[in-house]
């Protein structure tokens, strides 16, 4: 992860951004992957980072 994605909170950055997206990580975890397009749109967003 990079520097500025996760800011200046370092490893409790890091805990901080997962159990705010945990709920929509978990959904994506059981969600089946029947269309191809989903590990790419998800891929994308973590490439682009936070949208301000």
């Amino acid at each position: 992860m990079s520097a500025s994605f996760m800011g200046q909170g370092g490893e409790d950055g890091i805990r901080e951004l997962f159990w705010q997206y945990e709920p929509c990580l978990a959904k994506i975890e059981r969600t089946t992957m029947t269309k191809s397009y989903k590990m790419v749109v998800l891929q994308a967003m973590l490439d682009r980072g936070p949208v301000h």
